[in-house]
């Protein structure tokens, strides 16, 4: 039975039985689909690994590079890297396909230059291979912070 959360009306369904049998038994899947998921730290041993030279920054006060899921519907990436390649469509690191998107999802992000410019530049990821790409990243760019939660599946939910 697929209930529309706003097909539920607590003070009438609260003490029907029916109600209490089917909350109980979906207890487990409205968990998950609330949950955050543990962060899964790029670059470490049974995690995926950094491409084209790019590292964490490494530094006490900042992120490392970590994503984790919230539910099933939604990504969150965090982190503070230095680049390594800094040309158009480098890839940073590759998502497990459990983290793929259903579409491409791109998002724009901020960062600073060694003359303290801000930058621009755009993170994209793939629905085909799960790649994490950067674009539009001056080549004298010191170092790279993002922090976004975006929808996996690309439907508004």
């Amino acid at each position: 039975m697929i209930i529309n959360a706003n097909q539920i009306d607590v003070k009438t369904n609260v003490n029907d039985p029916n109600f209490n049998i089917w909350l109980e038994s979906n207890l487990t899947i409205i968990r998950e689909l609330l949950s955050e998921g543990p962060w899964n730290k790029v670059g470490e041993v049974g995690q995926p690994a950094f491409q084209n030279s790019w590292a964490n920054e490494g530094l006490a006060h900042s992120e490392d590079m970590a994503f984790r899921k919230h539910g099933i519907h939604h990504l969150e990436i965090i982190g503070h890297i230095v680049p390594g390649t800094t040309a158009d469509g480098t890839v940073l690191f590759y998502l497990p396909e459990l983290y793929w998107p259903y579409k491409r999802i791109n998002v724009a992000g901020t960062s600073h230059n060694p003359t303290s410019k801000t930058v621009f530049y755009g993170i994209e990821i793939s629905e085909v291979d799960g790649a994490v790409t950067v674009h539009g990243l001056p080549s004298n760019t010191d170092d790279v912070s993002m922090h976004f939660i975006v929808n996996l599946d690309n439907n508004g939910a």
